[in-house]
C-alpha cells in the first residue's frame, strides 16, 4: 500500500450540484419570467416559486464548489469520505487508522506521529485524587 494517497474532489457528485442548479436556475427564470403577472394569486405564487427555485440553484451552485473529496485509506485502501483537501484534518477509517488529511494528501498516522495541533480534547483538573484503596478491588 502507498503510504500516502491523493485527495480527489468527487466529479459525481460536482456533475449532480451542476444539473440541478441549472435546473433550478432555469425553472426559477420561467417562475419569474412567465408566472408572474398582474393576476393577485398567481403573481405571489410566482414570486414565491421563484424566489425559492432561486435559493436553490444558488445553494447548488455553491454545492458544486464545495463538493466532499474522496481519497483510498493508505492503510487498507478502502474509500474515505467527505474529506476537504483544503482543510487540514484527520479522519478514522473502518479498519481502525487515523488518517490525516493535509496539503490535498492523505496518510496514515503512525504511533510515533506527533500532530500540529490536538487531536482529542482531554481536559484535566490541576489536582488529581487518587482512590485509597484499588480500583479494580
Amino acid at each position: 500500500m502507498p503510504h500516502s494517497t491523493s485527495v480527489q474532489r468527487s466529479k459525481t457528485a460536482m456533475v449532480v450540484w451542476g444539473v440541478v442548479a441549472l435546473g433550478a436556475g432555469v425553472a426559477a427564470f420561467y417562475a419569474l419570467r412567465y408566472g408572474v403577472t398582474n393576476d393577485g394569486w398567481r403573481n405571489v405564487v410566482g414570486w414565491i416559486g421563484g424566489l425559492a427555485l432561486g435559493a436553490v440553484a444558488l445553494v447548488a451552485g455553491a454545492g458544486i464548489f464545495f463538493a466532499s473529496g474522496t481519497a483510498a485509506c493508505p492503510s487498507c485502501a478502502k474509500a474515505l469520505d467527505a474529506l476537504d483537501p483544503g482543510i487540514a484534518c484527520v479522519a478514522p477509517c473502518s479498519c481502525g487508522a487515523l488518517v490525516k488529511v493535509s496539503g490535498g494528501r492523505a496518510s496514515a498516522l503512525g504511533e510515533d506521529d506527533v500532530l500540529e495541533a490536538p487531536l482529542l480534547r482531554a481536559p484535566l483538573p490541576e489536582r488529581i485524587l487518587w482512590p485509597e484503596g484499588c480500583l479494580v478491588c
